[in-house]
C-alpha cells in the first residue's frame, strides 16, 4: 500500500457494490433459513473472498500488471501439467503430494485407462484439477496471436502440448467441454469469424467431440456420476420452486438432496440463496464480461487487447466448467477481481443500468428454462 496502491482499495464501483449486496443477501437467507452454523461459515468464506477480490484488483491496478499475472497463471498451470504428466506415469501411481488417481468408469478401464490425475485440497478432484489447465490455456494460446514475435509463437505451440496432455489426463468431461469452446472462442475471435464460419467450427468441434473416448464424452456411465448431477440438478429445481425467494440456505444443497452437491454453480447458488442471490451472482460476472468488453474497445495496444481478449476466454471457459461441477472457490474470485483491475483502467467507471439489470435477470430466466428442459428430456 505504501506505492500508492491503497486508493484502490477503497474505490468503489458497481461491481464492488454489487458484491457487497451479494454478502448482504447470503446474510438475509441465513438468518431466514436459521438451519445450523454452517451458514455463518460459509459467509465468512465469501468475506475471505471479497478482500481476495479487492487485493487482487488493487494489485493489477496499473497498466503492465495485468500480463504479467497471466504469466504467473501460466507458469503454475505448466508446474501442474509437469506434475499431472508424471502422476500419470509413476511406478506408484501416486503424485507430488502423495496422492493417488481418481476414481474411473468400467468404460475407461476398458479403454486402458489406469485412473485420473488430481491434485490436493480445493484441486482434490478431477474436474477441478482440470480447471487450473483452462484457466491458463486462453492466456497461452494469445502467444499464438501476430503481436507477437514468431519465438514466442512457437514457443506457446510447443508448450501447449504438455498442458493439452493434462487436461486430458484428468478425464473430465466439463473440463472437455471447456477446452473445446475455449479453442473455438480463441480462433473465432482471431479470425473475425463470420457466422458461415462459426457453423464450420462448430461442425469440427462436435467432431472432435465425436472422436473423443466413450467413457470422456457419455451420460450414461456405469458409476452414474453423469446422471447423478442431473439428479441433483432436479432438485436444484424443487429448491427453487419451493422457496423462490431465500433458497434453502447457504451450505445446505447436499442436506437437501441427501447426497450430493449440485455440481453446477449456478444451480447451487440458485438453490441456496434464491432467485434474488443468483441474481446478484450473475451480476458480477456480467459486470467483469462488460468490463473487459470496454476495455477491449479502449484500449489501442495489440497486447493490451490480446490479454483482454485472453482473460475473457478464461472466465468463459470456467463458467462453462461450472456448469458441470461446483466452482465456488478462490480461483473465481481471483478472476473475478482480475476483471475488476481492468475496470480501474478504464476512461469511466462502468455503468449497470436498468438495460443491463434485465438482461441479467432474462439469464436467470432462461437458465431455469434451460435447466427445466433439459432435465426433463434427460428423463
Amino acid at each position: 500500500m505504501a506505492t500508492g496502491r491503497a486508493k484502490y482499495l477503497t474505490r468503489i464501483g458497481w461491481q464492488d457494490a454489487l458484491f457487497a449486496m451479494f454478502l448482504l443477501w447470503l446474510t438475509i437467507s441465513a438468518v431466514t433459513n436459521a438451519q445450523s452454523g454452517v451458514e455463518m461459515h460459509r459467509i465468512f468464506m465469501y468475506w475471505k473472498w471479497f478482500v481476495l477480490y479487492k487485493l487482487v484488483a488493487a494489485s493489477l491496478a496499473r497498466k503492465g500488471e495485468l500480463r504479467r499475472a497471466g504469466m504467473v497463471i501460466v507458469l503454475f498451470a505448466l508446474v501442474m501439467a509437469v506434475e499431472s504428466i508424471q502422476h500419470m506415469h509413476s511406478p506408484g501411481q501416486l503424485g507430488w503430494a502423495g496422492q493417488s488417481l481418481g476414481w474411473i468408469d468400467q468404460g475407461a478401464v476398458e479403454a486402458g485407462v489406469i485412473g485420473r490425475t488430481r491434485w490436493v485440497g480445493i484441486f482434490d478432484g478431477p474436474g477441478v484439477f482440470c480447471v487450473i489447465f483452462t484457466l491458463a490455456l486462453p492466456f497461452l494460446l494469445r502467444f499464438l496471436d501476430r503481436a507477437y514475435p514468431a519465438f514466442k509463437r512457437a514457443t506457446a505451440a510447443v508448450l501447449l502440448a504438455p498442458l493439452m496432455l493434462a487436461i486430458y489426463y484428468t478425464g473430465s468431461r466439463g473440463g472437455f467441454l471447456a477446452t473445446l469452446a475455449i479453442l473455438g472462442m480463441h480462433f473465432g475471435a482471431r479470425t473475425k469469424i463470420s457466422l458461415t464460419k462459426l457453423a464450420v467450427v462448430g461442425v469440427l468441434l462436435v467432431a472432435v467431440f465425436a472422436t473423443a473416448p466413450a467413457y470422456m464424452i457419455s451420460m450414461y456411465d456405469q458409476n452414474r456420476s453423469a446422471q447423478h448431477r442431473v439428479d441433483v440438478w432436479m432438485d436444484g429445481l424443487s429448491m427453487v420452486r419451493e422457496n423462490p425467494v431465500f433458497g434453502v440456505g447457504l451450505g445446505h444443497y447436499a442436506d437437501y438432496t441427501g447426497t450430493l452437491i449440485a455440481h453446477n454453480s449456478s444451480m447451487e447458488i440458485m438453490g441456496e440463496t434464491g432467485i434474488p442471490g443468483v441474481f446478484l451472482w450473475l451480476s458480477l460476472l456480467y459486470l467483469g464480461f462488460k468490463q473487459l468488453w470496454l476495455y477491449w474497445r479502449q484500449t489501442e495496444d495489440p497486447l493490451d487487447r490480446s490479454y483482454a481478449k485472453a482473460l475473457g476466454i478464461s472466465l468463459a471457459g470456467y463458467v462453462i466448467s461450472a456448469m458441470f461441477v461446483t466452482l465456488e472457490y478462490e480461483t473465481y474470485y481471483f478472476m473475478l477481481g482480475m476483471t475488476a483491475a481492468v475496470g480501474l483502467q478504464l476512461e469511466e467507471p462502468v455503468p449497470y443500468g436498468w438495460r443491463d439489470r434485465i438482461l441479467v435477470l432474462a439469464t436467470v430466466g432462461g437458465f431455469l428454462v434451460l435447466m427445466r428442459a433439459f432435465t426433463g428430456l434427460y428423463y
